[in-house]
């Protein structure tokens, strides 16, 4: 078939263009309070434009015609090179979703961003809440309306919901039609004739209604039916588009419209009709066919957007031309501009950059070379856990934030104590990357471990971690005497509680420590003496030691096991276990040979978020302790996080970070010195800024841990330089 006669992608955008000027017209007509605008003609004892547009809700059905063919079209194009990969399908949603995903979140976050610094909108007030925030967010709200009734930033939206859900069809409809290619119409046609019984929201306007029109658009790819209109195969064309305007016409003049039977029909015959009239070769529908082009190549945009000039962002202004001629074409140009700009704005940051990487299906198809979750990526993971940690520190308590006389400019101090909370994620960070190495180290020793191997291995761990603490407790015991408050003094001058603080035992007893957070020291410990117990249940029965523990934790919880300052401990018993099981897959490296597009990151940054936000609200009402496992699941995704975006390890944040890493173990033990009353002046509050205040004490603690590292290499130097001297000697 002639190339030139083909149903090409300008003509999609075309009936596109038509379309989304008809929608305007929709949303500008339909829903407004008539005396806005001067217009008094009536059609039949109604409104004209009110009954002209109302009409019009035909072209949403166009769009996911045109939507269904351009899909099936661009499946079929790269089904040639791609289709005999397994991976194919799976691959080619994702590009789909993604590049679909990125336009519509770049002007939620564009619009909402405005909204919310202009205050005229706000997460309680125009959602109803975060969770409402998340599910507009993901485009979601409208499948989800009727189960769960948040609230929206923009009503037009639930197009996406609907979107969204037909690309999730799209594979089950191309397998069905491997048996049938008529069955998924049919079965749309069905939905379409029971909607007016339905209460389902979905069924009303949304993806049950709509099926039949995307189904019928992957149809129309698979059949040719277009291209060959376009090419004159059909007998008797004329005769059709004839009817399809007579049809038409019929449906307005004796208004025997039905919202539901005659949606799909009448949608037909407009697409037939535009076809034969601005389609054709002329000049003159040539030049209107590309200003139509022109506008249905940013239809998408200006569907997203348009609304918001007619609501939050400019609420009646649009109406003050009178004339509804002006009215809409104010709205299409200012809409159209506006999708110029935010396409001008994805160029110049790199999103749409990130867009055709995520949309390429060569590069989604390609195998990436794995990265080895090695020591390096382990310290990079401990700069971020000790950044978190030192944030969680000194904003978590509201005595703390008054004291300190810290001053919040841009958010609540609410905000603050809940970013704070957030922050103790670093705890859980921490923890994986501790019983990864742990595990690792465990594996190392073969399948065949003795007991004395077992004791040799308890022995070098135990010390490993002891020593930098040894070293920290005796600085500063014997270094706070030179302040107000001695060390002493703060354990009760009771030797026993000295010698169990020495020790790291102190959170366990729930005796007094010279610091609080050195309750991690002693959960460590504990972790340590469960690790190759768990290494062998894991290796014997896998994952289903999960809800064993998870029941098995519960008596203990019910006995009052749990730390004095670091909450209960069997809240990391979930990371403790999902670091033991990644350390035996190695799926932190098989995941990182993946493709990953630009909507997974982003689902994946709102999944840790979520994690986050429920385990401090469903904290307190938490009674089998699943809390815990959303912040692993959390910390697992900042972690999967990291190590994908920095693997490489060269950047100038990734070496920073590795140095925070290097020196995290020290910074910990040492950085509430920093901010505790009793122990110094509040040193890092001196900006009584948050930022600073936050930059002041990782910079201090850094400063601290360098200082000791110093120092412990000269005494090695000096004490491997006596050595040297004795052997020396003892030659002579």
């Amino acid at each position: 078939m002639n190339s030139e006669n083909k149903f090409s992608l300008k003509d999609t955008n075309v009936h596109k263009g038509i379309a989304i000027l008809m929608i305007l017209g929709i949303h500008c007509f339909v829903r407004t309070d008539k005396t806005l605008y001067n217009y008094h003609w009536e059609l039949g004892g109604v409104q004209a434009l009110n009954y002209i547009f109302y009409q019009a809700k035909i072209f949403v059905t166009i769009f996911i015609i045109l939507s269904g063919y351009g899909l099936n079209e661009k499946y079929k194009r790269n089904y040639q090179l791609y289709g005999g990969d397994k991976r194919y399908n799976f691959a080619f949603l994702k590009s789909g979703l993604s590049k679909l995903m990125t336009n519509f979140w770049v002007i939620f976050v564009l619009y909402a961003g405005v909204g919310l610094a202009l205050g005229w909108v706000s997460i309680n007030g125009t959602w109803g809440g975060i969770e409402g925030f998340v599910i507009d967010f993901l485009g979601l709200r409208d499948i989800v309306y009727d189960f769960n009734p948040v609230k929206t930033l923009n009503p037009t939206w639930w197009y996406m919901s609907t979107i969204i859900a037909c690309y999730l069809l799209f594979p089950v409809i191309k397998k069905i039609m491997k048996y049938n290619a008529y069955i998924p119409v049919a079965f749309g046609i069905v939905l379409q004739i029971i909607a007016p019984f339905s209460v389902y929201r979905q069924a009303q306007y949304g993806f049950v209604f709509y099926f039949a029109a995307f189904a019928l658009g992957i149809l129309f790819s698979e059949k040719q039916v277009l291209n060959r209109i376009k090419s004159h195969e059909y007998k008797r064309k004329w005769l059709t588009v004839i009817i399809a305007i007579a049809v038409t016409l019929a449906a307005f003049l004796f208004r025997c419209y039905n919202k539901f039977w005659g949606d799909l029909p009448l949608a037909l015959s407009m697409m037939f009709t535009v076809q034969l009239i601005v389609c054709s070769s002329n000049r003159i529908s040539s030049f209107f066919a590309n200003i139509f082009a022109f506008v249905g190549k940013h239809s998408f945009n200006i569907f997203a957007l348009h609304t918001f000039y007619l609501t939050i962002y400019g609420k009646d202004l649009l109406y003050k031309l009178k004339n509804p001629f002006l009215i809409i074409f104010a709205l299409a140009l200012l809409s159209i501009l506006s999708s110029v700009v935010i396409e001008k704005l994805k160029e110049l940051s790199g999103i749409a950059f990130l867009q055709k990487r995520a949309c390429d299906m060569e590069r989604l198809l390609s195998a990436r070379d794995a990265v080895p979750f090695d020591r390096r990526q382990s310290i990079k993971i401990n700069g971020i856990a000790i950044c978190f940690v030192v944030f969680h520190q000194l904003f978590n308590n509201a005595g703390r934030i008054a004291y300190s006389g810290v001053i919040t400019q841009f958010i609540s101090e609410k905000t603050l104590l809940n970013l704070a909370s957030y922050a103790r994620i670093g705890m859980w960070l921490f923890i994986f990357v501790y019983v990864y190495g742990l595990a690792k180290s465990y594996m190392s020793m073969g399948d065949k471990i003795s007991v004395r191997d077992c004791m040799s291995y308890y022995k070098r761990h135990w010390l490993s971690l002891m020593k930098p603490y040894w070293i920290v407790w005796g600085i500063a015991f014997c270094g706070t005497f030179l302040f107000s408050v001695q060390p002493a003094i703060r354990l009760d001058k009771n030797i026993i509680y000295i010698i169990l603080n020495f020790l790291g035992w102190s959170d366990f007893f729930k005796t007094p420590m010279m610091n609080n957070t050195w309750w991690y020291i002693c959960l460590a410990q504990i972790i340590l003496l469960l690790i190759p117990l768990l290494c062998g249940m894991i290796k014997r029965w896998g994952a289903v030691i999960v809800p064993l523990v998870i029941v098995l934790f519960q008596f203990i919880n019910m006995a009052g096991i749990k730390s004095t300052y670091g909450g209960s401990y069997t809240q990391y018993i979930f990371i403790v276990l999902i670091a033991v099981m990644i350390a035996r897959s190695d799926w932190l490296e098989k995941i990182s040979s993946a493709r990953f597009t630009f909507l997974e990151y982003v689902l994946l940054i709102i999944a840790i978020c979520a994690g986050l936000y429920w385990n401090k609200e469903f904290a307190s009402a938490d009674k089998w302790n699943i809390c815990g496992l959303l912040a692993s699941l959390s910390a697992v995704g900042i972690i999967i996080l990291s190590h994908r975006i920095g693997a490489n390890m060269h950047g100038k944040f990734s070496k920073a970070l590795c140095f925070l890493g290097k020196h995290s173990c020290y910074m910990l033990l040492v950085h509430t010195f920093l901010f505790e009353k009793s122990y110094f002046p509040p040193l890092v509050y001196w900006s009584q800024n948050v930022i600073l205040s936050w930059i002041t004490c990782i910079v201090l603690s850094l400063a601290l841990s360098v200082l000791i590292y110093f120092i412990k290499n000269q005494v090695i130097r000096l004490n491997a330089a006596i050595r040297f001297s004795k052997g020396k000697n003892n030659e002579h």
